[in-house]
Order: structure tokens, then C-alpha cells, then sequence
């Protein structure tokens, strides 16, 4: 559940940032060629981009979370000793 969670939000938070970023960029080239529609063209464009990249990234962190966990649980990891009281 947490790794569809991961993935969620960070296609979700990429959607968001592509959307800005894409109407941004598809603005300023849309300036260059005298046709403003590509700002919406890049909003669109970015939005779908981001939210991939997005998805991906939060699926490797989930994956990487899982790994640390699944370690953990075996006893693999070797925490620090608790300091001692004098």
C-alpha cells in the first residue's frame, strides 16, 4: 500500500510542476514562433511527462523503502549500541 501511495503522490506532484513548467517553457517558444497556443500545448505536454517521472521516482523510493524494511527485519542492519548511563 505505501509503494502505491509513493507513486501516486509523485505523479500527482509531477503533474503539477509539468503543468507550470510546460506552460512556462511552451509560452516563451511560443513567443519565439508567434503562436501562443503552445503554452497550452507544453502545459499539457509537461503535465504528462512530470506526472511519468514522478510515478517512476516514487516507485523506486517505495521500492528502496521496502528493501530497507525487509533488511531490517532480518537483522542485517547493525545499529548503534545504546550509550551507556554512568
Amino acid at each position: 500500500m505505501r509503494l502505491l501511495q509513493l507513486m501516486l503522490g509523485g505523479a500527482i506532484c509531477g503533474s503539477f510542476a509539468g503543468s507550470f513548467a510546460g506552460a512556462i517553457l511552451g509560452t516563451l517558444l511560443g513567443v519565439l514562433n508567434d503562436n501562443l497556443s503552445l503554452g497550452l500545448d507544453g502545459a499539457v505536454l509537461g503535465s504528462g511527462v512530470l506526472a511519468l517521472a514522478g510515478f517512476i521516482y516514487g516507485a523506486v523510493l517505495g521500492m528502496r523503502e521496502r528493501k530497507s524494511s525487509h533488511h531490517h527485519e532480518e537483522g542485517d542492519h547493525q545499529g548503534t549500541p545504546p550509550l551507556e548511563q554512568g
